[in-house]
């Protein structure tokens, strides 16, 4: 992900939680973890719980069960 690498070293944080906020909503994990790391702030349990409702409702099953998995873990 080298737009957020860009966006990390360019210190972008607004750019960075808009891109955070996108990834939730389009129940896009990968991207989520990714952006989460740059901005050295772990996801929330709410965040994993609304990234599951996202990813079951756009089809992409993977992500939904693995943020599923890591809201009821407790996991950041």
């Amino acid at each position: 992900m080298e737009a957020v690498d860009f966006l990390r070293k360019a210190a972008a944080e607004d750019q960075l939680a808009t891109l955070r906020a996108e990834a939730i909503a389009e129940g896009d994990a990968f991207l989520l973890r990714q952006v989460a790391d740059a901005m050295s702030k772990p996801v929330e349990r709410d965040e994993w719980q609304a990234l599951a409702r996202a990813a079951e409702a756009s089809g992409r099953e993977r992500y939904a069960a693995e943020a599923r998995r890591l809201f009821e873990r407790g996991e950041e």
